[in-house]
């Protein structure tokens, strides 16, 4: 407020005009100014002479206790939006940079302290915006519901009061998940170092909430990147989910998009008559997801097969050789799952069939003494 400079004041005049002089002021007092006010003193006389001064007055308030922002930055394990003490862990050690909005200037930069917070000095109001450097949080956490990264701040005086504001930047913990369907060349249930030819494409994967429900989640496979299987390595028939918040999933195949006919997959063309394929893992499994980076309770990939000992026999012979013995010979086009044969003989064509044993009977022994796996076009005895 202008305060008032008139007072007791006294005027001398040089010119002989002893008319009263009169003396005003401008601003009048009372008048409410900021920070700087320039205050003029004004006298004239009937005579029409006037002498004028003036004199500056500045006024600064009383420094506040905080001024600037505390941006706190944490987890919001509940996903309440708020900031829970006990509840939610702070982030220590968190790059975090104030902007000003207006002219996208870096204003400054903190890290954050044990409780979360990164203190920011600003003397004068503005628009601003905080943004986090997320290299520098732990991994696996992306921005929690409500929350984005960079933060806005809105327009804030400094001398509106005398506490800091606080601005809080919550993130959530999230995991990734992703597999493989694929065929299953040796029927043992793990997908093996030869992905890249035997995983299968565009089958459904569904992620489900614990108990079955609406999927929250659907991927069809293709060829790209599974960390936990292949690297930096693109390989086929890859699902992959991003950023799934944790919890407990069922991850479940649809049966539907995967192909009946896995014959694509032998070397041979495919035969005529091919059975189904029937898998080698789990269909359903139950994950899990305790973030990015913790060990996952199952490696939910999913394997098929033709249908196993499926063998298409392309010519069986038999003759007599010296010895009294008997020559069998055949050829097969595809065997799948194959361990070997059992060989049953009979006295005529519709009589009844006897298994012929390697362990009973000594004539065979050394005929199948190698193994009793068969191999295509390979000729046993």
């Amino acid at each position: 407020m202008v305060p008032d400079l008139l007072g007791d004041q006294t005027v001398t005049a040089t010119d002989g005009c002893n008319e009263l002089v009169t003396i005003t002021q401008s601003p009048a007092a009372g008048s409410l100014f900021t920070n700087e006010v320039t205050i003029v003193l004004l006298a004239d006389d009937p005579c029409g002479n006037i002498a004028e001064c003036s004199v500056v007055l500045t006024c600064e308030p009383p420094a506040p206790d905080c001024v600037g922002f505390n941006a706190l930055v944490f987890q919001d394990a509940n996903l309440t939006g708020d900031f829970e003490i006990g509840v939610d862990p702070a982030f220590d050690g968190v790059t975090v940079r104030l902007f000003d909005a207006d002219a996208n200037v870096l204003v400054d930069e903190q890290t954050s302290k044990e409780d979360g917070l990164a203190a920011f000095l600003v003397q004068q109001g503005g628009n601003d915006f905080f943004e986090i450097d997320e290299s520098t949080l732990p991994g696996g956490f992306i921005s929690a519901p409500g929350f984005t990264n960079p933060t806005p701040v809105f327009f804030y005086n400094p001398f509106d009061d005398n506490t800091c504001s606080e601005v809080l930047i919550a993130y959530r913990e999230v995991c990734d998940i992703c597999g493989v369907v694929w065929f299953d060349a040796d029927g043992q249930g793990d997908p093996g170092e030869n992905l890249s030819a035997r995983g299968v494409n565009e089958v459904t994967v569904e992620l489900q909430p614990r108990g079955g429900g609406t999927p929250i989640a659907a991927d069809v496979t293709s060829t790209r990147v599974c960390e936990r299987l292949s690297a930096n390595t693109e390989i086929a028939g890859v699902y992959l989910f991003t950023d799934v918040p944790i919890g407990d999933y069922d991850i479940v195949i649809d049966l539907a998009s995967v192909p009946s006919d896995l014959s694509g997959f032998f070397d041979e063309e495919p035969a005529r008559g091919v059975e189904p394929r029937q898998s080698t893992t789990e269909l359903q499994y139950e994950y899990s997801c305790g973030g990015r980076g913790s060990n996952a309770p199952e490696d939910p990939d999913f394997g098929f097969i033709q249908e196993p000992t499926f063998v298409s026999l392309v010519t069986f012979t038999g003759s007599p050789v010296a010895g009294g013995l008997v020559e069998l010979e055949w050829v097969t086009a595809v065997e799948f799952q194959n361990l070997g044969f059992n060989v049953y003989r009979s006295g005529s064509v519709h009589g009844e069939h006897t298994l012929i044993k390697q362990s009973n009977d000594p004539l065979l022994r050394r005929v199948f003494r190698r193994s009793l796996r068969h191999d295509r076009h390979e000729r046993s005895r």
